[in-house]
């Protein structure tokens, strides 16, 4: 399972940056990635709660966004001032073609996003950086997880928003167990 999630991850995330990298010069977007297995809270109000997320994280100058984020509220997820981080990888958003290059570890990102991501491989299990993404590495969403701590929490779509299988679980996207057991 931790193989064929770090495949996929890596995949989307290869692709992202080859598009991002082709866009017309000046034009930078979010690049979003979810599971299979997604649920949406509200459908009437997710696009303009991207757009709002997109736009917070913008303004903090911060790469990254969740989509969702499993929040037991303990000292694995936490929110302050409107970012969080903690937990799960079902629905997340990088943007443009730095960051994406942060987390295959490639040369093109600052040096200071390039140590948050390598550092955040620090105290998670089985965590290896050789080459970025691959098999030995850790489970994603927890290297995710204290990457967006690191970086003091980041927005997530739809905060208010409570999973309706899980009420712990916050945003505008949820791991639909029912339709997808």
């Amino acid at each position: 399972k931790i193989e064929s999630n770090f495949n996929s991850f890596r995949s989307a995330i290869s692709r992202a940056a080859r598009r991002s990298r082709a866009s017309p010069a000046g034009v930078s977007s979010w690049y979003y990635v979810f599971e299979d297995d997604i649920g949406i809270v509200n459908r009437s109000t997710v696009a303009h709660e991207m757009e709002q997320a997109e736009a917070r994280a913008e303004r903090h100058q911060l790469p990254l966004l969740y989509g969702g984020l499993c929040c037991e509220l303990g000292p694995r997820c936490q929110c302050h001032g409107g970012n969080c981080y903690g937990m799960c990888a079902h629905a997340w958003a990088a943007h443009g073609a730095d960051y994406l290059e942060v987390l295959l570890n490639r040369t093109r990102v600052t040096a200071r996003l390039r140590s948050l991501w390598n550092s955040s491989c620090v105290g998670t299990p089985h965590c290896a950086t050789r080459e970025g993404l691959h098999h030995n590495a850790q489970v994603f969403d927890l290297r995710l997880g204290k990457f967006a701590m690191d970086l003091g929490g980041v927005p997530v779509v739809g905060p208010g928003h409570r999973s309706p299988q899980h009420k712990r679980h916050i945003g505008a996207f949820y791991q639909d167990r029912r339709a997808f057991p």
